[in-house]
Formats: C-alpha cells, structure tokens, sequence
C-alpha cells in the first residue's frame, strides 16, 4: 500500500541473481523505503527475497526506563478529572493527529504525548503549588525539549472549569505548528 504512493528515486534490481537495492522517499506523511533485493535462480525458476525498511520520520521512537510501563498503566487507572476530560475529548483523533495517554520517554511519564507533532500537554494539579515541584518540572521539561518535545500546560482547574477553551488552544497550537 505504502509503495503505491511513492515514486523511486534510486532502484537498481536484479535481473540474472545477486542483490539490489531500492530507495524511495514520498507519500503523505514522508516515508522512506529502502528495499533490498536479494535475487537467485533455483531449478530454473527466478526467486526474489525482498526485505523491506520504512521509515516514518513522524513517528520517532523515544527510548524510555522500562520501568515507567508499570507506572505509565497505574497513572492511567488513576487519572485526574481533568485528565479524564481532556482525555475524552482529544482521544481518537478527534484533533487530527493522535494522542497517547501517560506515555513514557526518557526517564519521565508525560500526560498527553502526541509523535506526529512532538507536543506533550501536561496538566498541572495542586502539588505544582509548591516550589520544589515546579523546579522539578521545568528540570524535566528542559530535558525533553532537549529531544525536540514542545510543551502545553495547562492547570487542572482550567481543563475542568473551561474544556472547551482548552480544546481549542490545542487545536490552535496544531495549526500553528503543523
């Protein structure tokens, strides 16, 4: 399906055995596909092994401490009304791109995380009323700007009190940075 949509820009394949390769870049979202041919002629028949590479630069893995999945599942069982909320209204692409919910990356859990955009959005409940916890939070937010994540933040009474204001400032936020 992928390679429908994609134009060639280098391919040498092999006709009498050996091995090839193709190179492809395109499609709506910027794959790249690297092919590699492996070609041989068994009993008289042509055989070709593809072996096919795609690469999707929206989709960036993030390594993370495994030991966030356990965490990352109990915050999601936990979650803030706020985060309940926001939640049910940016799930499933309502915004147009996808969002996931306490996703782990590096050694922190983010609240809302979206790969194609980069942009986490974090809702902050009361403990960021204390010094500490904000000093924590800006520490934590250089780190991932570090690794090209972009920041929203909102506070937990906003998302509660004005959703639909909040809904929008991401959306906002979306179109600005597409």
């Amino acid at each position: 399906m992928i390679t429908r949509d994609i134009p060639p820009v280098l391919c040498t394949a092999p006709f009498e055995g050996g091995f090839g390769l193709c190179f492809a870049w395109g499609g709506e979202r910027g794959y790249i596909i690297l092919a590699i041919f492996l070609a041989a002629v068994l009993r008289g028949m042509f055989v070709c092994v593809i072996w096919v590479f795609c690469m999707c630069p929206h989709k960036r893995i993030f390594s993370y401490n495994p030991e966030l999945r356990k965490l990352a599942r109990a915050l999601r069982k936990s979650s803030t009304l706020g985060e309940v909320l926001l939640w049910q209204a940016i799930k499933g692409g309502a915004l147009g791109v996808e969002f996931h919910r306490q996703f782990p990356v590096d050694e922190y859990i983010l609240d809302f995380f979206c790969p194609e955009r980069l942009l986490a959005i974090e809702i902050d409940g009361s403990h960021h009323d204390h010094r500490e916890a904000v000093e924590m939070d800006l520490t934590r937010q250089a780190r991932l700007e570090e690794l090209g994540i972009r920041f929203v933040r909102f506070s937990e009474a906003e998302v509660r009190d004005n959703l639909r204001g909040v809904v929008e400032r991401v959306g906002v936020w979306l179109e600005g940075n597409a």
